[in-house]
């Protein structure tokens, strides 16, 4: 668990300083949430270095934009948009069906997308932080699982963030009945989720050679995502970050590093931070590492099983 491995990065290396030294020709990327922020830096990094990029975005018209901008800046015409919604199981279902007909490999799966902090909202009876950047990625990784599955050295990284140390998962009260809902507390559950979901993925997809890594990015507040945040909560975080806010080009790093690194190969259910593999901490008040309960594997299953529960079939991936 958590085991160290060779890397040149760290936490000041931009994910276009990682990816300039791979050539990506032949390979097949999703990036969900690619029209901005982190994600549309991962697309124009992995594009340049020959990669087919499919920006799948919630509005279609945003992301025909972000591939015109990606083809001006890098000249290429290897980037495409396709609608998804992570709030929608129809939209995530069509997404994949159309994906699964139109392509023959998929090798990477980058699970960008994702909400913060937002007012209290259900979709589909799911508290909206956990349906969209826990549920929806979750439906997403299992309908392309085939694909995943059938193309050599495949790649799941989903985004996760170092709010799980805000809170596990709660079981008994995923809808906040119990509890006072609070905008960062559902975050924060939502992101031990994400992070457990790499976990769970690693230990159904390995044995077919597909690693699943899970990604803190860093704290960045160029990408947009705190937009439903009041001044106060924003302020918050950034005074707990201390300094150590990252731009949008060192913040998408660990994602690309975790997309091309030959090291990480086969050396999935990691929790990947400033280009490392992050340690293992017990006291939540460090400002990098990761806490036990965000690689849980006995936690990670009993939230696979909750999340077929929730959309009423069994995904066995077997």
């Amino acid at each position: 668990m958590q085991e160290a491995v060779e890397t040149a990065f760290d936490r000041n290396t931009t994910a276009e300083e990682i990816a300039s030294q791979c050539d990506l020709t032949g390979k097949n990327i999703i990036i969900t949430g690619a029209n901005s922020g982190l994600g549309l830096e991962s697309a124009r990094v992995l594009g340049a270095a020959g990669a087919s990029i499919t920006l799948a975005v919630r509005n279609i018209e945003a992301g025909a934009q972000a591939v015109a901008e990606l083809e001006k800046q890098t000249g290429l015409r290897n980037f495409q948009a396709s609608a998804l919604d992570l709030a929608s199981k129809d939209s995530i279902h069509a997404f994949a069906s159309r994906y699964l007909q139109a392509n023959n490999h998929l090798d990477v799966l980058l699970s960008n997308a994702g909400i913060m902090g937002v007012q209290e909202a259900y979709i589909d009876g799911l508290e909206s932080q956990m349906a969209v950047n826990f549920l929806g990625h979750f439906l997403l990784s299992a309908l392309l699982a085939p694909l995943l599955k059938s193309t050599p050295d495949s790649r799941v990284v989903t985004l996760t963030s170092i709010a799980h140390r805000l809170a596990d998962v709660d079981f008994d009260d995923f809808n906040f009945e119990k509890t006072p809902y609070h905008p960062m507390l559902a975050y924060g559950r939502s992101k031990t989720a994400t992070a457990l979901l790499a976990v769970a993925l690693d230990e159904r997809l390995a044995p077919f050679g597909v690693t699943s890594l899970a990604v803190h990015p860093g704290v960045i507040h160029e990408t947009g995502l705190n937009r439903s945040m009041d001044e106060k909560t924003i302020s918050m975080i950034a005074a707990r970050a201390d300094g150590s806010e990252k731009s949008v080009e060192t913040g998408s790093a660990t994602s690309v590093w975790a997309v091309t690194s030959e090291a990480l190969r086969g050396k999935g259910g990691l929790y990947l931070e400033d280009c490392q593999v992050a340690e293992l901490r017990d006291n939540p008040d460090f400002r990098t590492g990761v806490l036990p309960h965000a690689l849980s594997p006995e936690a990670a299953n009993r939230l696979w099983a909750q999340a077929e529960q929730w959309l009423s079939h069994s995904y066995d991936l077997s």
